[in-house]
């Protein structure tokens, strides 16, 4: 439901997509499978979007 919310407030306002997307991450960590993730993770095809998101954080830093 959070992750419609986000999608459906795109177009108005920037501070209910962080919101939303809070929300959203906060009600799917608890049900991940982290063995999956990690496994998922672990393919060389991962490695670009992970650096690009890292890269994200430390400019905003």
């Amino acid at each position: 439901m959070a992750i419609v919310l986000l999608a459906a407030s795109l177009p108005w306002s920037t501070s209910l997509v962080s919101i939303f997307a809070v929300i959203w991450l906060v009600t799917l960590f608890p049900t991940a499978e982290w063995t999956d993730v990690r496994a998922a993770l672990s393919h060389p095809a991962c490695y670009l979007p992970i650096l690009l998101v890292l890269l994200a954080v430390v400019d905003i830093q």
